[in-house]
C-alpha cells in the first residue's frame, strides 16, 4: 500500500476507490463496503482496511465532521450530495474501523511502531468524529422548529473547487445557519485571516501547518465566545480565512489584540464590515465565494 501519511485518505488504495465512489449519487458502495468489512472475519488485508476506512471518513465528512486531510474528490461529492448520512452510518462505520484495528489486521500490522499517529491520533480522530457527527444529527432531527444562531448545531458541510476561474479554494461552513431566525441581529462580518508560513507547492498548509491553524481557530471561537458565531473557513493559496458574524463591534479591537499576542506562530489579521444579509456566508454555501 503507498502511503504518504497516516489518515484514511493518504494512501493510493483509498484513492482509487475513491474515483470508484464519486460515480454513485448516494452512499450505497460505502453502506456495501462497510458491511462487507464488519461481516467478515478472519485476517484483513491491507488493502480492504485501507478501503474502509476510506469509507468510515467519507460518512464523518457527510455528517459534518470532516478530517485534517481531507479527499477533494470526497468534499466535492459531499458537496453536491448533503445530508445522505445517517447515525446509523456511523455506528457501522465505527464497527469497520474497530476491525481494520485489530490485532487481525494487516493494517494495523503496518502501522505498528511505538508512538506511531495512526494509532494514537488518525483512528481516535475518526472515531470520534463519528460519534461528533451522528450526535450532531440526533440533536438537528430531535428538533425540527425554528433554531437561533446560539442553538444551531456546529454541523459543517466542505466544497472544494475554483473562484475567478483560477483561484483554488476549499471551504467549510455551517449549513443549518441559512435557517436561523435571528441572522439579523448578527450584522457585524469579521474576517480573520492567517497567512499560511509553510506552504505545498499548491499553496496549502502542510499537515503539521494545518494542525496549528485549527488551533487558531479553536482559539477564535473561544476567544468570540458569545459575541460572535464562526459560519464559515476558507483556505485558497497561501491564506485561512474564518468568518465569523458578530452582534456589535466595539469589542473587535481588543478581539484583535488578544489573538495577535496569543498566536506566536502565525500573523492574525482582523477585518469587519457590516453584513446583515449574511452576504459572504451565503457566497460561501452556495459554492461562490
Amino acid at each position: 500500500m503507498g502511503a504518504w501519511g497516516p489518515e484514511a485518505f493518504e494512501n493510493d488504495d483509498a484513492a482509487d476507490w475513491l474515483y470508484e465512489f464519486e460515480r454513485f449519487d448516494d452512499l450505497r458502495l460505502v453502506r456495501a463496503v462497510l458491511k462487507t468489512i464488519v461481516a467478515g472475519d478472519g485476517y484483513l488485508e491491507a488493502v480492504d482496511g485501507a478501503i474502509a476506512l476510506a469509507a468510515a471518513e467519507v460518512v464523518a465528512l457527510a455528517l459534518g465532521q470532516p478530517g485534517p486531510d481531507v479527499s477533494i474528490v470526497a468534499a466535492t461529492w459531499v458537496r453536491w450530495h448533503p445530508g445522505v448520512a445517517t447515525p446509523q452510518d456511523a455506528a457501522l462505520a465505527l464497527r469497520a474501523v474497530d476491525r481494520a484495528e485489530s490485532e487481525q489486521s494487516e493494517l494495523a500490522e503496518l502501522w505498528d511502531d511505538p508512538g506511531d499517529e495512526w494509532h494514537a491520533r488518525t483512528m481516535p480522530g475518526l472515531r470520534a468524529r463519528l460519534h461528533a457527527g451522528a450526535s450532531a444529527w440526533a440533536e438537528d432531527a430531535g428538533d425540527g422548529g425554528p433554531r437561533r444562531v446560539a442553538d444551531v448545531a456546529a454541523t459543517w458541510m466542505c466544497w472544494s473547487g475554483t473562484f475567478d476561474d483560477d483561484v483554488n479554494v476549499e471551504a467549510r461552513f455551517r449549513p443549518d445557519l441559512r435557517d436561523a431566525i435571528d441572522r439579523e441581529e448578527y450584522p457585524i462580518q469579521i474576517g480573520v485571516a492567517i497567512p499560511v508560513t509553510s506552504p505545498t507547492e499548491r499553496g496549502w498548509p502542510t499537515h503539521d501547518e494545518d494542525s496549528v491553524l485549527r488551533g487558531i481557530e479553536q482559539l477564535v471561537v473561544a476567544t468570540a465566545s458569545d459575541r460572535a458565531v464562526l459560519a464559515a473557513v476558507l483556505t485558497i493559496p497561501g491564506v485561512r480565512e474564518l468568518v465569523l458574524y458578530a452582534k456589535s463591534g466595539d469589542w473587535i479591537p481588543d478581539f484583535h489584540e488578544r489573538l495577535q499576542a496569543e498566536v506566536a506562530t502565525h500573523d492574525v489579521q482582523c477585518m469587519a464590515r457590516h453584513d446583515p444579509e449574511w452576504s459572504s456566508f451565503f457566497a460561501v454555501a452556495s459554492g461562490h465565494p
